[in-house]
């Protein structure tokens, strides 16, 4: 049976299993609002397994929701815009949360998933702009694209250890692709532990809040966009461990005022450190065998270049960009200091060429071990 109302909140109603569904009904729920675990219908008993697609979508005078410890999913936008809502419990009963499930919830403040729930669905808390904190438990095993997309509140994202998380782009991103399963970590002044292999592409994409970051030993490659547009960024130490910088990995990290390139990383990716607008040095080591298109572009304010490759690297053009590696950055103004045994070669091929001056490193000078 469909649409039955009961206590002012609509159910399907299955007969074979005396289970019922929270639906959408023709009237708008306002304030408090409580979810039972079982209701009864003409003489008989029906379990609450789940509150279903659009449940309390739109219902924006929607105050606070309980729901009952026999809820098992919590279904497609059930409380879409629901821009009221300020505290809402959930079971821990509860094993799926689907896509745009709160969505646009920006009454919410803090959220506690339960450690039953494996599923965090696509954009499940996009929007919520009030979110400051969440914790996400070990038992969850998928987290959905923009599942915390555009919250500009949150501060914290903590994931507990033993769990395994999977690449999510959102505003405040904290989600990190582990090899051992643990991860705790944050968006502010964040430490990555040991056990992180890999940063996935776009982890840390719009973590304006994001200031410092310190990468452990155990990580070997950053991800495309990881670090894009942390414009607070002003410290990151990247460990000898790092193979790969992705493309646009630091693009429009308009903090960082200086970059050390590890002696494990053999290319600069496309863009990588793009528009970061108050580099002044770089350092990069003999291990780099080539610069791609646009890797320090609009890097206005370069002043000091360490490229301690004899060998120089390639700045071959690609055609993604068509630009070469330091282009719209004022090298004209800066220093390159380069070994002594290949100065010429460095004076004479472009873009190296274009620096304003070209000096020998001193002996003193050593590279980034």
């Amino acid at each position: 049976m469909n649409n039955v109302e009961i206590n002012g909140i609509y159910y399907n109603l299955n007969e074979c299993e005396k289970t019922a569904q929270v639906t959408n009904g023709p009237d708008e729920h306002r304030g408090a609002v409580s979810i039972p675990e079982t209701v009864s219908y003409n003489g008989k008993t029906y379990t609450v397994t789940s509150i279903g697609n659009e449940a309390f979508c739109g219902c924006s005078g929607l105050t606070s929701v309980n729901i009952g410890n026999s809820v098992t999913c919590i279904g497609n936008e059930a409380f879409w815009g629901c821009s009221e809502l300020t505290s809402v419990n959930i079971p821990g009963s509860v094993t799926n949360i689907a896509d745009w499930a709160f969505g646009f919830c920006s009454g919410l403040t803090s959220v506690n998933i339960p450690d039953s729930v494996t599923n965090i669905g696509d954009s499940a808390f996009a929007f919520c702009s009030g979110l400051t904190s969440i914790n996400i438990p070990d038992s969850v095993t998928n987290i959905g694209e923009g599942a915390f997309s555009d919250c500009s509140g949150l501060t914290s994202i903590n994931v507990e250890t033993g769990n395994t998380i999977y690449d999510s782009r959102n505003n405040c991103n904290a989600i990190i692709e582990t090899a051992t399963n643990t991860l705790i970590t944050g968006c502010k002044n964040t430490t990555i532990p040991n056990s992180v292999t890999s940063i996935g592409d776009d982890a840390f994409w719009g973590c304006k809040g994001l200031t410092s970051i310190n990468i452990p030993d155990s990580v070997t490659s950053i991800g495309d966009e990881a670090f894009c547009h942390c414009s607070g960024l002003r410290s990151i130490n990247i460990s000898n461990s790092v193979t790969s910088i992705g493309k646009w990995a630091f693009h429009n990290c308009e903090g960082l005022t200086s970059v050390t390139i590890p002696n494990s990383v053999k290319s600069i990716q496309v863009c990588a450190f793009a528009d970061c607008k108050e580099l002044i040095s770089i350092n990069i080591p003999d291990s780099v065998v080539s610069i791609e298109d646009s890797a320090f572009d609009g890097c206005e304010r370069l002043a000091d270049i360490y490229c301690y490759a004899e060998n120089m690297p390639s700045t071959k053009r690609s055609f993604i960009t068509e630009f070469e590696a330091f282009n719209n950055s004022d090298i004209r103004k800066a220093t390159l200091h380069v070994p002594a045994a290949s100065i010429e070669q460095y004076k004479t091929t472009e873009p190296w060429s274009n620096f304003g001056t070209i000096v020998a490193i001193d002996d003193t000078e050593t590279q980034a071990s």
